[in-house]
């Protein structure tokens, strides 16, 4: 399964994620670290309070002066805004001074006993409250004498920490959106010339292609040049498009001396009856010049054999000129043209071939005012049908080779079709063995066995039908021979 993700959606997910985790893991980092600061400035500040009244209470302890005890606590609690409460006990673990409105908690009192220990901070969590209180023991003298306990509210420590924290997590955002920014920048700057190229290549008419839309590949005439991998990317891009014009032109050219070589093999094969053609109206001339000679003055016949010799040399002219036409280089102009004229034309110059081959050619046509036009070159689709009713020809000698009295038969039959027009062209020959039928298109295939062919004719055919935007295919009759069927867009 593929999916298609943009490079911007790439680069932003990728940002994203180092943000996020490298974000996630700073933040984490930050707030061990301010905690521990933190923790350790509550404990300095404690101990300092703690020693503090310790160090004060040691007399009125030792007299056991209560409200001397009373009085000290509390005015300390007092100065200091985030002491919750004060309490000393003596070395019983007895309450004997607090700063409660009512009794200490037992739980509270027996939380924290130093027991052996100097001194001890626990954090407290009181039931139904949104803050903590760490209690702070400090001993005075030692703890058989007396303990200063002393609970510090850690709200401005929470305060702190959350300030810091928010801080933290926009600065991350701001990386984030600028991170979003660059990557949108850097996607433009990489895709757009990507974008550009492939515009390019998708609209790319190798045959019409105008490769002044390719200028913008072209550096500005700057002192400082700067190039990366999309500048190199665009320059063999442009190499690459310049190489592939001129391998087509090349390419074109070839084919060209290809279709027009072809076409003088094939006027090789019609030259026999181009001269038949020519021949028998000017035998018919001579004769009818040698009837004028012995009596010139029979003005009724010499204006017979005048009529004679003019239809005569009319035949001349229309087979030397349809030679002509189809013998000259071919111009890939394309126009509307008359599809039945074009094969009427072809049919006149083979038409010794057809006769002397005792080769019977059927024409099925709609009514010539219901045929459309199409568009296309004539003198290419003059070499398409002359090679497909050569091939024709060929094929029914070869089954002639086998029968000897066999009738040969080349059938043409157009169908109007809804959006084209349909040409077959049917013979009676051998056919095609059937795994080969898709092949016979392919340059260089040929099956003749009288005459050795090329097996260039039909690809070339093929070639021209594409350049047609038609279609053609081939397929065995049912009975003998092939049809080759042409589709012309109308």
């Amino acid at each position: 399964m593929r999916f298609y993700i943009p490079i911007y959606w790439k680069f932003s997910i990728a940002i994203i994620s180092i943000v996020i985790i490298f974000g996630t893991i700073n933040l984490l980092l930050v707030k061990n670290s301010v905690y521990n600061t933190f923790e350790n400035e509550i404990k300095k500040r404690g101990d300092f309070i703690a020693k503090s009244i310790a160090d004060r209470a040691i007399t009125p302890l030792l007299y056991d002066d209560v409200p001397a005890l009373f009085d000290l606590i509390i005015s300390t609690k007092k100065l200091e805004k985030n002491i919750a409460y004060i309490f000393i006990v003596n070395g019983h673990n007895k309450v004997i001074a607090h700063t409660f409105e009512s009794n200490v908690p037992s739980e509270l009192v027996n939380a924290d006993k130093l027991l052996k220990r100097n001194k001890n901070i626990l954090i407290i969590k009181p039931l139904n409250e949104n803050k903590r209180i760490r209690d702070i023991s400090s001993p005075i003298i030692d703890n058989s004498v007396g303990t200063i306990r002393i609970g510090l509210e850690d709200i401005n420590f929470q305060d702190e920490l959350i300030h810091i924290y928010n801080k933290f997590i926009y600065m991350i955002i701001l990386f984030l959106i600028i991170g979003l920014s660059a990557a949108f920048a850097f996607s433009y700057f990489i895709t757009n010339p990507i974008k550009k190229i492939s515009k390019i290549a998708e609209s790319l008419d190798i045959e019409k292609a105008n490769f002044g839309s390719l200028d913008y590949f072209q550096k500005a005439d700057e002192t400082v040049i700067i190039e990366d991998e999309i500048d190199t990317l665009k320059l063999k891009f442009s190499e690459m498009t310049h190489r592939l014009q001129s391998a087509y032109s090349e390419l074109k050219s070839t084919q060209e001396s290809l279709f027009q070589s072809e076409k003088m093999a094939s006027i090789g094969i019609l030259s026999a009856g181009v001269c038949h053609e020519i021949n028998n109206p000017i035998t018919g001339i001579q004769s009818c010049l040698k009837r004028i000679s012995k009596n010139p003055e029979d003005v009724a016949q010499n204006l017979k054999y005048i009529e004679l010799m003019s239809e005569a040399s009319n035949k001349i002219e229309e087979v030397v000129k349809g030679l002509l036409d189809f013998s000259r280089k071919y111009d890939f102009v394309f126009q509307s043209i008359d599809v039945v004229k074009v094969i009427d034309k072809i049919i006149l110059l083979i038409d010794y071939e057809l006769e002397r081959n005792n080769i019977k050619v059927f024409k099925d046509y709609p009514d010539s005012n219901i045929i459309p036009n199409i568009h296309g070159n004539s003198n290419l689709l003059e070499q398409v049908f002359l090679n497909i009713i050569l091939n024709a020809i060929d094929a029914i000698n070869e089954k002639k080779a086998e029968e000897k009295l066999y009738e040969g038969e080349i059938k043409i039959v157009i169908y109007l079709k809804p959006s084209f027009l349909q040409i077959q062209i049917n013979d009676n020959g051998i056919g095609v063995d059937e795994k080969n039928i898709q092949t016979i298109f392919d340059p260089f295939y040929t099956q003749k066995k009288i005459k050795k062919g090329t097996g260039l004719g039909l690809s070339i055919c093929y070639k021209i039908i594409k350049e047609h935007n038609g279609e053609i295919f081939a397929k065995n009759n049912s009975d003998n021979g092939l049809s080759i069927i042409i589709n012309f867009p109308i």
